[in-house]
């Protein structure tokens, strides 16, 4: 399990590289989302864990006070979108990536990595489609397999196959 729990998060770094290097111009918003869930950041979609919400856009340094250091380590790559370096904190259910600003290290995205976590809508790795627009309603853009809602300054992006949730990630919408 421990491998193939590594070789994921291998996969998932290269994945974000390649992700902060892309750009994407589809933009919509999402339905089907209760308005209370809506935050200081203009968006309705945060990560909660341990009873706190991790924000896109946030300053690490207060993600690591509340969450604690990873217990899966930390890993930093030269990044290709941003000045500076790009830092991934694996949590083991999780990872939070951080990209630098203005020389502070902030949130750019938070991806699943197992289903022991979910987002605060109740959908988690391994849920249907159906599910997934049971509670954010039909309001994305698809590109290929990913479905992808946005509000304010963030994505919150689906990754199905065979109509299976293979990955969710919350990422800056920039």
């Amino acid at each position: 399990m421990k491998r193939k729990s590594f070789a994921a998060m291998c996969i998932m770094t290269a994945c974000f590289a390649m992700t902060a290097c892309g750009n994407s111009s589809q933009n919509t918003t999402a339905g089907g989302v209760n308005n209370e869930s809506q935050i200081e950041n203009g968006s309705k979609y945060v990560f909660e864990t341990s009873g706190y919400s991790v924000k896109v856009n946030a300053k690490i340094s207060e993600c690591l006070e509340k969450l604690g250091e990873p217990k899966g380590g930390t890993y930093e790559v030269k990044s290709c979108a941003f000045d500076g370096m790009d830092k991934f904190y694996y949590y083991g259910a999780y990872t939070i990536q951080g990209y630098q600003k203005d020389n502070e290290d902030l949130v750019y995205s938070v991806t699943f990595m197992d289903d022991t976590v979910k987002t605060p809508e109740g959908v988690r790795l391994g849920d249907s489609k159906d599910k997934m627009t049971s509670a954010y309603g039909s309001s994305f853009n698809q590109d290929g397999e990913q479905y992808i809602y946005t509000s304010g300054n963030t994505k919150l992006i689906f990754v199905l196959k065979n109509d299976v949730i293979e990955n969710i990630i919350y990422e800056l919408n920039q």
